[in-house]
């Protein structure tokens, strides 16, 4: 098997499934099916002080999560695609590193949303 076909396939499955479940907890926290933690979610001082901050928190940043989870499965998806279709390692890596990091910002932006929500909320 050729190298380039191997790391899509490794590396755009692990994103394709990161963007699976960062969707799942988005859905989960989003409808409060998702309690307060200390191991995943909008994990701020405003938003972990209480129930309450936590779900108003999340219920925010839900749909810029979402967003970010399907955004990194399709730079998984597409990395995969490319390497399946013979593309060159630069195109297979790009795709990829662009769903991670559109992933990313949103992670960040539903962050932000989520405490902000949460502040108001107190």
């Amino acid at each position: 098997m050729d190298e380039t076909l191997i790391g899509g396939l490794v590396g755009g499955g692990s994103m394709f499934f990161a963007g699976l479940l960062i969707m799942w907890l988005a859905a989960r926290m989003a409808d409060g099916r998702f309690r307060r933690n200390k191991w995943a979610g909008i994990r701020t001082p405003s938003t972990m002080k209480s129930d309450e901050a936590w779900r108003v928190a999340h219920e925010a940043g839900a749909p810029a999560m979402s967003a970010a989870g399907t955004l990194g499965a399709a730079g998984g998806i597409t990395g995969i695609i490319a390497a399946f279709l013979g593309f060159g390692e630069g195109v297979v890596v790009g795709l990829i590193l662009i769903g991670a990091a559109l992933m990313t910002v949103l992670l960040i932006v539903a962050t932000v949303k989520g405490a902000r929500a949460a502040r108001e909320a107190d």
